[in-house]
């Protein structure tokens, strides 16, 4: 079952293409890949993936293989996410028996290709501060998320990752549609909670103070010169 890019109408119809598999068994399929390697067997030995303890994992799931472009999936996954770090059950905590955002998204992300993208909305969409600027006034703008706290962390823990494999920081802006302005006050929210987010914001100072001197050595040559 050959997939043609673009041919699929949701990730689930590019999943099913892809592992050749029918529609009723995507569930069980994507479940499964979704695992950690070792909680394959701990989860068959609860009864599987109907145990009431994965119900949660699995409506995520179906809303997934509902999802057609990045964005769908990306809510997706902070929903996942945000479940895997609030529920203290020590099952999902401490043994992992649960399904895996990275997993998750090492597997429907490349599928992205796979599916037809909707038609653009007429209105085009806004960075928050953009809707804020136009309620509040400029002087007075400030980033105001919709996410929940654990959805801005994770946002923030993507953008962490994607600078440390070296991606231009104006892409990965563009891709999350935020403004550097929300970054900088999502790095001075969780600054102090998670070292990765403190790392990224002293990455940043230290950036700006490097340009700083490279200016000043800069103009310094000029003088010198005339």
């Amino acid at each position: 079952m050959k997939s043609i890019e673009g041919e699929c109408p949701d990730l689930r119809s590019a999943f099913c293409a892809r592992y050749r598999c029918s529609p009723e068994n995507f569930e069980r399929k994507a479940f499964r890949k979704g695992l950690p390697f070792h909680a394959t067997m701990l989860c068959s030995l609860l009864g599987g993936r109907n145990h009431a303890r994965f119900q949660n994992d699995l409506e995520i799931l179906r809303t997934i293989g509902e999802a057609s472009d990045l964005d769908q999936l990306n809510r997706a996954l902070d929903e996942m996410w945000s479940l895997n770090e609030m529920n203290r059950d020590w099952f999902r905590k401490l043994l992992r028996l649960r399904l895996s955002t990275e997993r998750i998204q090492s597997v429907f992300g490349p599928l992205l290709s796979q599916v037809t993208q909707p038609a653009a909305p007429v209105e085009v969409r806004r960075t928050v501060s953009e809707i804020v600027v136009q309620a509040r006034g400029a002087d007075e703008a400030r980033y105001r998320p919709a996410e929940v706290a654990a959805q801005r962390l994770r946002r923030v823990l993507r953008i962490h990752s994607a600078i440390t494999m070296g991606r231009d920081l104006d892409d990965i802006l563009n891709e999350e549609r935020i403004t550097r302005r929300e970054l900088d006050d999502l790095l001075q929210e969780f600054g102090r909670l998670r070292a990765e987010v403190g790392w990224l914001q002293t990455y940043f100072r230290e950036q700006e103070e490097l340009d700083g001197l490279r200016g000043q050595f800069q103009r310094g040559q000029v003088m010198t010169v005339a």
